[in-house]
């Protein structure tokens, strides 16, 4: 009779250790990521200006300027409710032009994501610069040709990949963002539902040996 019940109590285990697998969210992992940005005029030209993060078109009273400003120390935390993938943001690029605009030289825009952890790594990700810079009727566009980077199991993927580079006011800014995936540090639901059975099944050998000892 006590034998019946412990079997009983093993099946329950077992079967309780595969729900609650099903039911509990895989666990996500801490991402730690900074980016940085640079612009280059190709090939350079009087009506284009490149320093780093900051580029120049036109010349006198017609230009226009975008510059790029980067994340440092950006962190995506472990999710509670098991959502393996993330929006963040990336960096902010600032557009500003004075009253006559400016028409974009041939450049381009590489944006690098350096990881520090799950596992540190870094990638770059290439733009081009196109369309005229104005304050009215602006058909300025950064526009990504490579848009997908994998760091040690983590893919980023930017959302979207064309952004409007139109000044409004002081200056127009526009958020690059990402989606950040994890999925590939996170435990398989049949992993805690063969442990938990695993488990019963080792409290069920041990009672048999006692039994027989």
């Amino acid at each position: 009779m006590v034998h019946r019940k412990f079997q009983a109590l093993c099946l329950k285990s077992a079967v309780s250790a595969f729900v609650l697998a099903v039911a509990v969210p895989a666990f996500a992992v801490t991402i730690d990521y900074s980016t940085t940005g640079s612009f280059a005029c190709t090939p350079p030209s009087a009506t284009c200006s490149a320093a780093g993060d900051s580029i120049t078109y036109g010349s006198g009273a017609h230009t226009a300027t975008v510059m790029f400003a980067g994340v440092t120390g950006g962190v995506i935390l472990p999710d509670p409710f098991g959502d393996l993938t993330s929006f963040a943001e990336v960096g902010t690029v600032t557009t500003t032009s004075n009253d006559g605009g400016a028409k974009t030289a041939p450049s381009t825009f590489s944006l690098t994501i350096t990881q520090s952890s799950p596992v540190a790594g870094s990638g770059t990700l290439t733009g081009n610069v196109t369309g005229n810079i104005a304050p009215m009727g602006s058909t300025g566009m950064l526009s990504f040709t490579s848009t997908t980077l994998n760091l040690g199991g983590v893919k980023y993927t930017l959302e979207p990949a064309d952004y409007i580079l139109s000044p409004q006011g002081a200056g127009g800014s526009d958020q690059i963002e990402m989606v950040i995936d994890a999925s590939s540090y996170a435990p398989e639901p049949s992993f805690f539902a063969l442990t938990g059975i695993g488990f019963a099944g080792l409290l069920l050998l041990a009672y048999r040996r006692r039994q027989r000892a």
